[in-house]
């Protein structure tokens, strides 16, 4: 994608978990290649959709993880 902002997986990884710290979603140790890159802002709209629909989902069904 042209003016896409790619970043170290790992980095994105471990920045998505510490921006959900406190919410009690578990992430689990994730270990990419070093030079696996990613584009931010694909990532991050579709992390934050998926987790968010997650938490929604929880609130009425407290049993899942």
């Amino acid at each position: 994608m042209a003016g896409e902002t790619y970043v170290a997986a790992r980095a994105w990884w471990d920045a998505v978990a510490r921006h959900y710290q406190g919410e009690s979603v578990e992430f689990g140790t994730a270990v990419p290649p070093e030079s696996l890159r990613l584009p931010r802002a694909l990532f991050d709209s579709v992390s934050d959709n998926l987790i968010r629909n997650a938490l929604a989902k929880r609130a009425g069904q407290p049993a899942i993880r």
